[in-house]
């Protein structure tokens, strides 16, 4: 597994974007050191909220960051869009979320971290 993003300090989102028809997430994040790119390989599901008082387009100034590579349960499905049983048997997969001043939620297959 590569390293858990929580241990990388992450301050800001700079960017994000997609690429093969969403199956591929990249994202420009800066840490105190250096500027890194994310990738986030074989989306599942990738859900975003903005808080309704802040709706600027400021900045992403991030707070937190939770990262597991898990058997997902049935209630990291709440925001799925398609059917998910809880009798299935689910895969070890990436789940992160990012608190910020948007929050950032993505369950997806890889997780690959790399210097700009």
């Amino acid at each position: 597994m590569t390293q858990k993003l929580a241990e990388l300090s992450i301050s800001y989102i700079q960017s994000f974007s997609f690429e093969d028809m969403g199956y591929t997430l990249w994202m420009t994040v800066s840490t105190p050191l250096v500027q890194k790119k994310i990738c986030f390989k074989g989306i599942i599901n990738i859900n975003i909220s903005r808080d309704i008082l802040d709706l600027e387009p400021d900045d992403i100034s991030v707070f937190e960051v939770n990262h597991e590579f898990r058997k997902p349960t049935i209630d990291d499905f709440k925001d799925y869009q398609f059917l998910a049983d809880k009798d299935l048997n689910f895969p070890k997969l990436h789940l992160v979320t990012f608190h910020a001043s948007m929050i950032i939620t993505i369950l997806c297959k890889e997780v690959e971290v790399g210097h700009q």
